[in-house]
C-alpha cells in the first residue's frame, strides 16, 4: 500500500472510533482524581482529602531521607568510572542522524518543524548524547529496532511541552521505520491526549498534557487553583503502561501573567508559599502516588525536569532561569 501522507492520517484521526478494538490494547476506564494523604497507608485512588502530617514531621523526614540511589553500574570506558547515563556530552555523528527526516513525518507540530519554518542548516540535527564512563553499554538502535523494542508495548509521556515533543521525536522514529505507513494511527482523543499507533507491532506511543502534574483546577469564579495534594483523574489511564515518562518544572518558574495558576490549594484550604516549596510538595504527591499506583515489576518509571524556553527566538539565545532542584525523599 503507498505511503500515507498527512491527509491520509488525518482522515485517520477522524475514524478513531472505526478502529478495530482488537489492534491494540484498550485504554483503561477513567476514574476520580487522586486525593493525596500524606502518611504511610497506600489511600485508595479516588479517596477523598485526608488530614496532613504536621509540618514538623515532613521537616524531619526530609531530613532523615537519604538521596535516590545513583543509577547501576556498568562496564567502565577504561578510566574506572560507573556508567551515569547523565553524565556526558554531546558528539556530532553524521553517519547515523538524524534518525528521522523531518519531512516524512507529518504530525510533528510547527513550533519544532525548524527547517520546514525556514532554518537553512541542518547539522544541529546530527548531534547525538554520549555518556561518560559506560563504553559500549549503551547502544543505539535505528527506527526498526526501536518497532521490535516497541512491539506488544504501550509508552505513555505526562508533563508539559518537552514531554510532548518527546512523545513526536519518537512517534516519527517509529513512522518512518514502518514497511506499511498506512497501517500508522494518530488519534487525538482530545487536546490533552495523543496517541499514536503502529497496528501490525500492537505498539502504542501516548501523550497526556499535565504540565504541573498536580492538579488545575478552574473555580466557578474562573481563578485557577492549583492543588499541591490531588492529581488530575486522567493520570489513572496510565496504570499499567509498560513505561512511563514524567516530566515536570518550567512551568512552576513562571511569573506575572505567565503563571497559570491564582491560588494554591492544600487539604482543601487556600495556601501562601513560594514557587519551590510548591514544586517539591507536588513533586512529593506525584512521587507518593506512583508508589502506591504502578506496579514497578511491570512498568518502569522516568522522571525528567526542564528544558530552554521556546516561545520565541530569543529564547533559544537566552538562558532559562531556574531554581536548583534538590534531590526528594520518596515517602
Amino acid at each position: 500500500a503507498p505511503d500515507a501522507g498527512p491527509g491520509d492520517l488525518g482522515r485517520e484521526e477522524e475514524k478513531q472510533d472505526e478502529e478495530p478494538a482488537a489492534s491494540a490494547p484498550s485504554p483503561p476506564r477513567a476514574a476520580a482524581a487522586y486525593h493525596d494523604h500524606d502518611d504511610s497507608t497506600a489511600p485508595a485512588p479516588d479517596a477523598g482529602s485526608g488530614d496532613l502530617r504536621s509540618e514538623e514531621e515532613e521537616q524531619e523526614e526530609e531530613l532523615a531521607a537519604s538521596a535516590p540511589a545513583p543509577a547501576p553500574a556498568s562496564d567502565g570506558d577504561g578510566e574506572g568510572r560507573e556508567c551515569d547515563l547523565f553524565d556526558g556530552s554531546w558528539v556530532r555523528d553524521p553517519a547515523r542522524y538524524p534518525l528521522y527526516e523531518a519531512a516524512e513525518c507529518p504530525f510533528l507540530s510547527d513550533q519544532v518543524t525548524c527547517r520546514r519554518n525556514g532554518r537553512p542548516d541542518a547539522g544541529y540535527e546530527q548531534w547525538r548524547w554520549q555518556p561518560r564512563g559506560c563504553g559500549g553499554a549503551v547502544g543505539r538502535i535505528d527506527g526498526s529496532g526501536a518497532l521490535e523494542q516497541c512491539r506488544n508495548r504501550r509508552l505513555v509521556f505526562v508533563g508539559d511541552s518537552l514531554n510532548r515533543n518527546m512523545w513526536e521525536s519518537l512517534a516519527c522514529i517509529l513512522y518512518t521505520a514502518l514497511p506499511d505507513r498506512s497501517r500508522a494511527r494518530v488519534h487525538h482523543l482530545s487536546s490533552e491526549h495523543k496517541i499514536f499507533r503502529a497496528m501490525d507491532y500492537n505498539c502504542s506511543v501516548e501523550f497526556f498534557w499535565s504540565p504541573f502534574l498536580v492538579q488545575l483546577e478552574t473555580k466557578p469564579d474562573r481563578t485557577k487553583v492549583l492543588k499541591l495534594d490531588q492529581l488530575p483523574a486522567m493520570l489513572q489511564q496510565v496504570i499499567g503502561a509498560d513505561v512511563l515518562v514524567f516530566n515536570t518544572g518550567h512551568w512552576w518558574t513562571h511569573t506575572g501573567k505567565l503563571r497559570a495558576w491564582d491560588h494554591l490549594e492544600r487539604n482543601g484550604m487556600l495556601v501562601k508559599m513560594e514557587g519551590e516549596e510548591a514544586f517539591s510538595r507536588a513533586l512529593r504527591t506525584w512521587a507518593r502516588w506512583v508508589d502506591h499506583n504502578v506496579d514497578q515489576t511491570r512498568t518502569r518509571v522516568f522522571f525528567r525536569s526542564v528544558s530552554p524556553e521556546h516561545k520565541g527566538y530569543l529564547h533559544f539565545f537566552l538562558p532559562t532561569h531556574i531554581t536548583k532542584i534538590q534531590a526528594l525523599p520518596t515517602d
